[in-house]
């Protein structure tokens, strides 16, 4: 293990986390209504030149320090516009599509109820990670968490292709450009010296895939 650290690790890709990446896309913009879709503790928007700035989430209410504003609302009936506006100017949703079973319809609405600037972050259940709860037959637990007030879970199975296919086909069909992407990379361990002799062995080291997409015109 001390070689590996010491000889291997160096020449891996680096974690990058989804956040950064969320702030780096969205750096020296400015937004009127935005909107953090599953924030829990709205570390972003606070980060960002948003006037108005709103979260919803599942279980956890804003941070008392958050100076926005708190929606309650079931996603899985979508994701409504704000009130007296012709539309969400930011709407970032990172790691929730996922977590909810109507994906399509909240999709849609992210996209159609945005006239600015949308980013999304999904997991890649490809990443090795996934691959051993699969080898040690515990893979459901790779995609039921604890939280607050009770447990919530993956609806869905993210995989690295589809992920891309199907979220750029959906910004198209709403008018959206994809301009900004990158992938956040999670390596520990032994195992990934296998995976380097795969085909295909980028699905396997990346743990996040991040899209940032503009409203054309």
């Amino acid at each position: 293990m001390r070689f590996f650290k010491k000889y291997v690790r160096p020449w891996l890709p680096k974690e990058i986390d989804r956040h950064q990446m969320t702030l780096r896309f969205l750096s020296g913009g400015h937004w009127n209504h935005g909107i953090d879709v599953g924030g829990r503790r709205s570390v972003l928007l606070d980060k960002l030149a948003v006037d108005r700035k709103y979260i919803l989430d599942f279980h956890n209410a804003a941070d008392p320090k958050f100076s926005g504003d708190t929606l309650y609302h079931n996603l899985e009936h979508g994701l409504p516009k704000p009130e007296g506006t012709g539309g969400w100017d930011l709407v970032i949703a990172n790691d929730v599509i996922e977590h909810v079973e109507n994906k399509q319809r909240l999709v849609d609405d992210i996209f159609g109820n945005c006239r600015g600037d949308v980013v999304i972050s999904l997991p890649n259940t490809q990443h090795f990670i996934y691959l051993k709860g699969l080898f040690r037959g515990g893979m459901s637990k790779q995609f039921v968490f604890d939280v607050e007030d009770g447990m919530d879970r993956h609806r869905w199975i993210t995989y690295y292709d589809d992920n891309k296919a199907w979220l750029n086909r959906k910004a198209a069909e709403h008018g959206f450009d994809l301009v900004d992407y990158d992938e956040g990379w999670r390596t520990d361990g032994a195992l990934h010296l296998l995976l380097l002799f795969l085909r295909d062995r980028r699905k396997y080291f990346v743990f996040n895939q991040v899209f940032h997409f503009r409203k054309r015109g």
